[in-house]
């Protein structure tokens, strides 16, 4: 039986400054650089810190809004938040990957790389999109649905007719 074995060791070159523009090195068993990935340890620290508290601060806003809304019995004012973060979460999720799929063209082939990225980014989303609407509906088609077969249901067991919406035409 062959037995492989691979060991990857991540090392942060030491600079005077020990600033947090140090690229991470990867090298192999044998001390070959494979490659030089991102900032260095403390920057992707800082990075990943700085988004946890501006989370933290997001799920506090959003808290204290709907803790308002609802103490206030303002149902249409909840309606209108979550419509309004539901775009908010679309056109942000739409642009985070327009945005990667041009950067990994671009560093793939230039800028030709680029436009085909955003090509294809701008598909993905389109693509995502459709098929989000296409289930909404579905799903609410579905609610539909059910509900008319427990309102017909309903006034079957108390003696309405389902047709002329009257006391015994059903008998």
């Amino acid at each position: 039986m062959d037995k492989r074995e691979v060991v990857i060791t991540l090392k942060a070159e030491k600079t005077e400054d020990n600033s947090l523009n140090t690229a991470l090195k990867v090298s192999d068993d044998k001390g070959n650089d494979v490659g030089a990935y991102g900032k260095s340890a403390y920057a992707a620290l800082a990075i990943a810190a700085a988004e946890e508290a501006f989370n933290e601060v997001i799920a506090w806003a959003d808290f204290q809004i709907d803790r308002t809304l609802i103490l206030n019995d303002d149902y249409i004012g909840e309606r209108n938040k979550n419509i309004a973060l539901h775009y908010i979460n679309g056109a942000s999720s739409a642009i985070t990957t327009i945005g990667s799929y041009t950067a990994m063209g671009a560093s793939a082939g230039g800028w030709v790389g680029a436009i085909i990225g955003a090509v294809i980014g701008t598909a993905t989303v389109a693509a995502k999109n459709i098929r989000s609407n296409v289930t909404n509906a579905r799903q609410q088609e579905l609610q539909v649905t059910q509900m008319n077969y427990q309102l017909e249901f309903t006034r079957m067991r108390s003696g309405w007719s389902t047709h002329a919406a009257s006391l015994g035409d059903n008998l």
